[in-house]
Formats: structure tokens, sequence, C-alpha cells
């Protein structure tokens, strides 16, 4: 088997790879599920423990002759994210730190103000971090638990909730942390406590060396999978010498001579973009980060300066170093079964981990991605390497014009194939899993700003919580109608002028008092009068300036005119948030004069003719044999002819058609087996 001898290729050549991780792990894209976007900051080890127990629980699977587990298809990483850690120290004077309050000197600084702490005062002296034992009681039994299951057990760092980005350095006013300790103190807890894997984010300065990071790791003697979370700034490739010397100078593509060579990357994989969020205009928006030829119906998730990570010639995204567009939202939202099946098999199709990030728990949406994401042929799809991790091959074919094609090598002359309607029009009675939001075409989100009032603007368009009266002080969200998520203060800055934006999801409304964890408090929201309140600290939503292009931020309340806001909402607690003819806006471009909104796209099916030399799928033979991954049957050869064959097939809304071309003769699936390197055994 090809693809096999190209693994076991790959195995051989990994120790010679220096500035790689060097560990065997990832040969394959890695599986698993993280909890961020199941339960955001209300985590705790028996949740943890529950997934866990989730990933273990055996349940009928089509095609398999006993009941399988997730854990047995491959999803094998359990990932705790961020709110793990005890943010609050008491130091020697009685005083609690970090006090969150601005004026009393102790502002994330450590116990000794004068002379400073060489550590954030979430960690202790040698760096090593402090964990909320209410919550987590022990780590160490929890990583057992994992292991105990055949999982593997996922940590994380670089956190929001402690402001690991706030303090001294660059980020402060005194002397600046010792951040390498801090990521030695880090490294050796993880492997004290077994860890097998950590995701680093973005939220403090040293989260952005990641040679440092695989350095210390590997020290450790353990294996230990590394995902590089930071919104693809600091992709393989990004025309930014200062974050290619923190990647190791890494370029994503293996050493010279060795074109099926491993990933030469301080990492496991790479996020491409942004933070996700349930609905297809993310799923669009992130799939944006691997095309070739951006969609302009979903902007804003390739990074300026990044190369097409997935080249048909030199590919970044390989074994050992892969792309990743984001979490899974599978399950998790309003998304249709059709629009479910394009994100599993878009992120099939490009060989992008698959993190699940769902309650699994939750029956009913276990129920409606179920057949998706434990659908074996799809996920033989995406374990696959044959030389490339999948690419768009067409784009703007059917009869509306919106449909893609996205092809991967399988090997021995078989090729995967996603067709999808790309339309951005919702369709007219389509049964989704939970309320949906209002408009399609999400955009991204981002700083919000002022902008000239558009009725028709989805990125205008906010609701409040239910029965929330503007004006009366209750707490609630403020979620954008287009699904880019609610505002909320960035990085949890209490300092006046933060910048309030959109993107990051919308978290559950806290439980107050919220003074022992000030950023589960952040995304919370009061109208008090005129007023728009932050939750957090306290301060008022104001706009910096009375022009459009005005960013909107937070200050210490004044009841100035820059405070004074209007609320008008209208049906489904949806409205504008304005200052006389301005409105709060998450769209960072020019906006468009008031009339009549644009053309609706089609909202039906979509009917579509691949040629399939278009494809080049290299398959000798006159006939080509036809497989259906989603309907689990053969269709009909396709006789080759002159012309190379044609093939046509309508496409569901916001759906897709999954195949597998092969010579006549060939079978598929095949016999299925996760990754060799999954069944490692791990150890505490």
């Amino acid at each position: 088997m090809i693809v096999l001898f190209v693994l076991m290729h790959l195995a051989c050549v990994l120790a010679a790879l220096a500035p790689s991780i060097n560990n065997g792990i990832g040969l394959t894209p890695p599986m698993g599920w993280r909890h961020w976007k199941a339960f955001y900051a209300h985590i705790d080890q028996e949740i943890m423990q529950a997934m866990m127990d989730e990933l273990a629980q055996k349940r009928p699977v089509v095609n398999q002759k006993a009941p399988t587990s997730l854990a047995d298809l491959g999803y094998i990483y359990a990932g705790l994210d961020d709110h793990w850690q005890n943010c609050t120290r008491t130091c020697a004077n009685g005083t609690v730190i970090p006090s969150w309050d601005m004026k009393n000197g102790f502002d994330y600084l450590g116990c000794d103000n004068n002379t400073g702490s060489s550590v954030p005062p979430w960690h202790a002296p040698d760096g090593t971090p402090l964990v909320d034992t209410h919550r987590f009681p022990d780590l160490r039994a929890m990583t057992s638990y994992a292991h105990a299951r055949g999982l593997r057990a996922g940590w994380y760092f670089g956190n929001y909730q402690c402001r690991d980005a706030m303090g001294r350095g660059p980020f402060g006013n005194g002397s600046a942390w010792d951040l390498e300790a801090v990521a030695a103190g880090a490294v050796a807890t993880l492997a004290d406590l077994g860890f097998d894997s950590v995701k680093i984010d973005s939220g403090f300065p040293v989260g952005s060396n990641m040679s440092l990071w695989a350095s210390l790791l590997n020290r450790t003697g353990r294996p230990v999978m590394i995902e590089n979370c930071h919104q693809g700034g600091q992709a393989p490739g990004i025309r930014n010498a200062a974050d290619q010397a923190r990647n190791g100078n890494c370029t994503g593509l293996p050493p010279a001579g060795e074109a099926d060579g491993l990933s030469n990357c301080p990492f496991t994989f790479w996020r491409t973009c942004g933070d996700p969020e349930p609905g297809w205009g993310t799923i669009m928006r992130e799939l944006n980060s691997m095309r070739a030829v951006q969609n302009p119906l979903y902007p804003d998730a390739k990074r300026a300066g990044a190369p097409d990570f997935n080249d048909p010639l030199h590919p970044r995204s390989r074994p050992g170093g892969w792309a990743y567009p984001g979490t899974m939202v599978v399950g998790d939202g309003s998304m249709t079964y059709n629009e479910n099946a394009v994100h599993m098999g878009g992120w099939c199709i490009v060989s992008s981990p698959l993190i699940l990030a769902f309650n699994l728990s939750d029956a009913a949406a276990r129920k409606l991605v179920w057949p998706l994401i434990t659908n074996t042929e799809a996920i033989q799809i995406n374990q696959a390497w044959a030389g490339h991790p999948g690419r768009q091959a067409l784009h703007g074919l059917g009869n509306n014009s919106e449909v893609e094609v996205w092809v991967k090598p399988l090997g021995e002359q078989r090729t995967a194939a996603l067709i999808v309607n790309a339309g951005d029009k919702a369709a007219a009675g389509e049964r989704r899993h939970a309320p949906a939001a209002a408009a399609a075409a999400a955009s991204y989100g981002g700083p919000i700003s002022l902008r000239q009032c558009n009725e028709s603007k989805a990125s205008q368009s906010w609701a409040l919580g239910d029965g929330v009266i503007p004006g009366h002080g209750q707490i609630t969200n403020v979620n954008n109608s287009a699904g880019s998520g609610c505002w909320e203060i960035t990085a949890c800055n209490t300092n006046p002028g933060a910048q309030v934006g959109t993107g990051y999801g919308c978290k559950p409304l806290p439980k107050l008092p919220c003074s022992g964890n000030l950023c589960s408090c952040n995304g919370a929201w009061r109208f008090n009068g005129s007023a728009i309140v932050s939750v957090m600290d306290g301060q008022c939503l104001a706009a910096e300036g009375t022009t459009a292009g005005s960013k909107v931020v937070t200050d210490v309340c004044s009841g100035g005119t820059s405070q004074s806001w209007v609320t008008v909402l209208g049906k489904n607690q949806t409205g504008s948030v304005r200052q006389g003819s301005l409105c709060v806006d998450n769209d960072a471009g020019p906006t468009p004069a008031p009339g009549p909104p644009p053309p609706p796209h089609s909202g039906s099916n979509a009917t579509v003719t691949v040629n399939l030399a278009d494809l080049n799928l290299g398959i000798a033979t006159p006939t080509i044999r036809v497989r259906d991954v989603w309907q689990r049957k053969f269709l009909p050869d396709i006789v080759v002819g002159s012309s190379g064959g044609t093939f046509t097939t309508d496409v569901p809304h916001h759906g897709s058609v999954f195949l597998v071309f092969m010579p006549a003769g060939s079978s598929w699936p095949l016999p299925f087996k996760r990754a060799a390197w999954m069944d490692a055994p791990a150890t505490d």
C-alpha cells in the first residue's frame, strides 16, 4: 500500500528532523475533543472526566461489526482549555492579588510592588502554574483517568483568564517577568502531571516562541502534541521575519530532497485563522484560509501575507505539522445536517486535525452529527497521506456559479472529491438543530466602531437577551445577528481605552459576583439609562470620536455624550445601538450608502457538471468507479472516453457531495484501522 509505505518512511526519518518536535506524534491529522466551545469558563474536573467517558463510550457505528467508541475511531485527545488556573494570591501584607483594581497599585504586578516579581502572580516563583484546586482537585488523577480509557489528556497555556498577556514588560510599567521561567515551569508541571498535548494560545508573549516550547518539551522525554494557536499569525510561510524567527524559521516544508518528508516546524499543528463560531458563515470563512482562490462571500479569514498553505506542488501542511482551520463546531449551534456535513467533509478533504468541541453528553447534538463524525470513509480520507493534504481545485461552477470542488489524493490512483454548494442565502423551511441567526453570510467580526447607520447591514444588527429592556440595568450579552459573536473587551483589558470587539463567541452569562475570576464576566453588559456598562470592570462603552470610523472602547464612566447611547430594538430583541446617525458596527470596511438590499442568492439545490480532466485524477483505466462517501454506496461507473469523462450531480443548498474516484477493479473503503501512532501506550 502506497499510503502505508509513506507513513512508515516518515516514522523512520522523524528522528533526523532537528527543527521539528521529534516525538513520533501527528503522522496523520490528530483527532480528539476540546472543552472551550462546549463549556467556555464553566469547566471543572468532573465535566472533563464525563467527556472522557463519552469519548470512550461504545455505541453503534455504521459498517462496524461491534459497538465502537469515538476513541476507537481516532478521537483520542481530551483537551482542557482555559479556566483551570488559580489567578489569585494573598501577599504577606494581606492584599489579595490580582485585585482587579487599577487604583491600589497591585494590578497584576506581584506581591512586592517596589522591587517587582519575576513571574506573574498566578505562577510560583519558579514559574510553576497554580491550579484552581476547587475546580480541579487532582489534575494528575484526571490525566490517569484519561489514560485508563485509552485517551490522551490535553492542557492549555497562554491563558486569557489570568491575563498572561498583561502586566510588566512590554505590556505593563515595570521590570519584565521572566517569561522563560514561566514556560519552563509550565512544561515541567505538564510532564509531572502526565499531560500528552498542549495548546499554546496567543494570550502571553512567551507563547509566540514556539521553538522554546518545543525545545523544553523535547527535553522532558515525554511525547507531547503541540498546537500553535496564534490565529494564523505564526503560520509557516507568513511574511514576518520576527514571527518566523520564533518558529525556528520553519517553512512547513520537508528537508531538501525529501518530497514526502515531515514538516520542519516546532509544532504538530497550527491555526490558519481566528476562532470558530457555530454557523455556516464561520465554516466558509475558515475554509477561506485554505482556499487558493478566496470566496468573496466569506471574507477576513486569511492573514495578510499568508501563502497558499496547500499549494499544489509545495504544500506546507503535511505529516508532523498540519494546517488547522480551527476547532470543529459540528453539533454545536444552529447548523443543519447538510451544513455539518460540509464542515466535516471540508476538514477531512484538507487533512485538518479533527477536534470536536460540542457537549458530547448532549444526546440531541450527538444524534444529529453521529453519522458524520463516525463516518469511517470520511475519516480514512482525512487520515490518508499520498503526498498532498488536499486543496481547492475548482470554483464558480454550477447553475448558481457558487459550487466549489476540493480534491485530495489517496494513493493507488484514488482521489477524494468534495463538491460544495457554497451559496450564501438560507433556504426557506430548513430544519435546524437550534434557532438560527437571522442573517447569512456572517462576517468574522473584529473591533467594533461607529459607521453610518444602515438598516440593511447585518453587522449593525445586535440582539439582547430575552426580556432585557434597554435602560433597566439587566445583565445581557450583545450578540451580532449575523453570527460573528458577542461584544467582549479584548484580552479582559481593564485599562481605559480598551478595545471592544466580536469574534470570540458568546459566553454564558456569569454567576455574580465575579471578583475571583473577573474574565468570566467579560462579555456581560448592563444597559443603565443611556449608559452601557461592562459587568467585568464597571467601565462604560464610549465612542472615541463623532465621525464614521471612530473606535468604540471602554472608559471610566463620566456621563458624557461619548458614553450616551440609544438602543432601538425591533422583533426578536434585535436592533441597533447608536449615537445620532452613527451605529455600532463590527465591519471594518466602508459602509455603503443605504439602499435596497442586493438580490438574494439561490437558496435551492445547485446542479453542476465537473470535467474529470480538470481534477487530474491520473486514472489509466477506461472506466472510473465512483463511491459516494456520505451515502456509503457506489454510483454508476463513468466511461472516460476521449473527453476525459464528466460527472453531473445536484448539490443540496449549503450541502455537499463527497466522492472517491478510483480505477476499475479498485476497492473502497479499505479495512478501517486508526493510525498506528495513536496506538502507542500513554504513560502517567
